[in-house]
Parts: structure tokens; C-alpha cells; sequence
């Protein structure tokens, strides 16, 4: 087994998300955002501007001729949404969807990217930030890859366990590892400065009825959603209940957030080019 300080020391090895990525968020979460500095920090990475070309042009989007600036892709498919391929693409590049040790990293995206949508469209529901929600959502299962990539034979041990004995992926990591992904993923989100918010979520979604936190309820019922809607795969396939008690904290009935289901699914399903390598 591995201990709390072990996994530490090695997350600490991991590149912090690029300076580009991190000014990008920093300007576009300004209340007073200029486009024109967005603009330019963006276009300083070509792989960043190539990926928000391809979503903006992408058919989701595509309701007259293509854009091949920064400035018309922002315009076209508005602040929230560049943020997101932003904050995703960010991420994609320390853990890109076509790697993976025993993890299908792809499918482990899409259900990090179901999670996150599922959780933008909860929050706005609810009257939350939508924003917050669709980061928080998306890095909340961080932690697999760091486990899987970083501790590749303590992993390949946590999935055949989680096979012989039908458990969640959690149960088996904590069985061979001793900790699991939600700490491991609090701990990077901690090393690359994310906010103490969003690695509080990450490191409670799986126990939040051990927190108050509003985000923290919405991501633990999103990540219910997503596997609900069968969306990706996080590494099993079993679905618990929705907590009572996070309904009643988020305000919303289960028949609500199950309603939800399509127009999640349907946004899911126009968004994998998000994590599209």
C-alpha cells in the first residue's frame, strides 16, 4: 500500500497546467473581460487556438461560414464555453484521452465531461455558477489518472480487484492502494493552485454527505447523472441512489434532475469534440 505523503511527493513531478492556460482563465473569470487581451494570450499557443477553431467551427456551432480568429470564435460560441475548452484542454494536455495504463482514458474523459455538463446544467437550475460547476465536474475524477499513469502496477492490481469483485473503483483502490483517486486529485488540484474550492469538491464527491458545500452535492449528483446515463466510463458501472439529503440541500427533486437526462446527453454527445486528440 501506498501512504498520503507517498502519493504527495509524486504529484509533485507533475507539470502544473501551462502559463497560457492559466492567464486565459484568469482574464476570462474578470468580470470586466477584454476579449482583445484574451485574444492575445490565446493565440500564443497554437494547439490551444487550433482547438477552439475546431469547436467553434464544429457543426454544433456552425450556423454560417467558418471563423478562424480568436476574437469571431469567442463571439460565436460565448464566454462560458471558451472558458470550458480552455480549462479542458489545459488539462488534456498533462493527461491526453488517448493515453492510459488500465484505464480507457477516453472513456474516462467523456465521463469527466458528462460529469461536468451534467453539473453546469444542475447549477443553473438551481441558481448556482455554471462555470464552477463544469470545472469542478470535470476535474473530479482527476485523481484516476493520476493513480493510473503515476502507479501503474499498484493500478493494474485495482482493476482486476474491481472486476473479481463487482466494487466500485474506489473500494478497490482503497483495498490495494490504501487511498483513493478523490484524494490524489484534491492533491494536483492543490499543486497546480486550481482554488482550495474546487479541491475540497474533488476530494469529498464521493462522500458528500461529510460536507455542506454546495458544489461538492452538485458534482456528487451529476457524477450519479452520469452514470445514470451511462456516459463514459469512470472504471465500474455501478449506480448507487441519489443521496436524499443532496436533493434537499441543491432544492431539486430526483424526477427534476432525471429530466435533465436528454438535454444532457444531447450536449454530451455535441461537446466530445472538446477531448478529441
Amino acid at each position: 500500500m501506498l501512504n498520503r505523503q507517498e502519493i504527495i511527493q509524486n504529484i509533485k513531478d507533475i507539470p502544473p497546467l501551462k502559463d497560457v492556460i492559466l492567464e486565459s482563465l484568469q482574464l476570462m473569470d474578470n468580470p470586466d473581460c477584454d476579449i482583445t487581451k484574451v485574444e492575445k494570450v490565446i493565440t500564443r499557443d497554437l494547439a490551444l487556438t487550433t482547438r477552439i477553431l475546431s469547436v467553434a467551427n464544429s457543426p454544433f456551432y456552425l450556423t454560417s461560414g467558418k471563423v478562424s480568429s480568436i476574437k469571431d470564435a469567442f463571439m460565436r460560441v460565448g464566454l462560458g464555453t471558451t472558458r470550458n475548452i480552455v480549462m479542458t484542454a489545459g488539462v488534456l494536455a498533462r493527461f491526453p484521452s488517448s493515453g492510459g495504463a488500465h484505464l480507457n482514458h477516453l472513456s474516462l474523459w467523456e465521463h469527466n465531461l458528462g460529469v461536468g455538463i451534467a453539473a453546469q446544467k444542475i447549477a443553473e437550475v438551481i441558481g448556482a455558477d455554471g462555470q464552477t460547476a463544469f470545472t469542478a465536474g470535470l476535474l473530479h475524477d482527476i485523481g484516476k489518472f493520476v493513480l493510473d499513469l503515476n502507479f501503474p502496477k499498484y493500478y493494474e492490481k485495482v482493476v482486476a480487484f474491481q472486476k473479481e469483485n463487482n466494487c466500485t473503483i474506489r473500494n478497490a483502490e482503497l483495498h490495494i492502494i490504501g487511498v483513493d483517486h478523490a484524494m490524489a486529485g484534491s492533491e494536483l488540484a492543490r499543486r497546480w493552485n486550481i482554488s482550495e474550492d474546487l479541491a475540497t469538491v474533488i476530494q469529498y464527491h464521493h462522500i458528500a454527505d461529510e460536507s455542506n458545500d454546495l458544489m461538492t452535492h452538485i458534482v456528487y449528483v451529476a457524477d450519479c447523472v452520469a452514470k445514470i446515463a451511462d456516459i463514459g466510463f469512470g472504471g465500474d458501472k455501478i449506480v448507487a441512489p441519489i443521496m436524499p439529503s443532496s436533493l434537499t440541500l441543491l432544492g431539486i427533486s430526483e424526477e427534476a434532475i432525471r429530466g435533465l437526462v436528454p438535454e444532457i446527453c444531447s450536449t454530451v454527445d455535441a461537446a466530445r469534440v472538446l477531448i478529441s486528440t
